[in-house]
């Protein structure tokens, strides 16, 4: 493990008809039987939409001691939402970089990236802090 100390916060609330959070899924996926960095993960489940998530991690973060007006933070996200993400992160004044995860489902991928599209214009248009 490189950093030990660095938290990793998962990020997601629970839609209609989910049985668990997105945050929780994430912790699952990475959660290690015998793994002492398994007290860094940080659940955010309250978020609805992506200015949330930025909003209620940033806070986490802060509790936990970072100064997230000088920090880099690393953003992971699917690779059609980098752009979009990375907008609403530096209007709450988070300083990020980008980590694409790339979409699993090829066949997925246009309509993915055309809906981020008109996202981006939303975002544009209105103060979605």
């Amino acid at each position: 493990e490189i950093h030990p100390d660095v938290p990793v916060v998962l990020s997601g609330g629970q839609g209609a008809g989910e049985a668990i959070s997105e945050a929780e899924a994430m912790r699952r996926a990475l959660w290690k039987e015998d793994g002492a960095e398994n007290a860094r993960l940080l659940l955010e489940e309250r978020s609805t939409n992506t200015a949330e998530n930025f909003r209620f991690s940033k806070a986490l973060l802060e509790e936990r001691g970072l100064d997230t007006g000088t920090a880099t933070i690393a953003v992971v996200t699917n690779d059609f939402h980098c752009f979009r993400a990375h907008m609403i992160a530096r209007r709450q004044g988070l300083k990020t970089i980008d980590v694409p995860a790339e979409l699993p489902w090829w066949w997925l991928t246009a309509n993915y990236y055309l809906r981020e599209a008109f996202a981006v214009v939303k975002t544009s248009l209105f103060d979605l802090n």
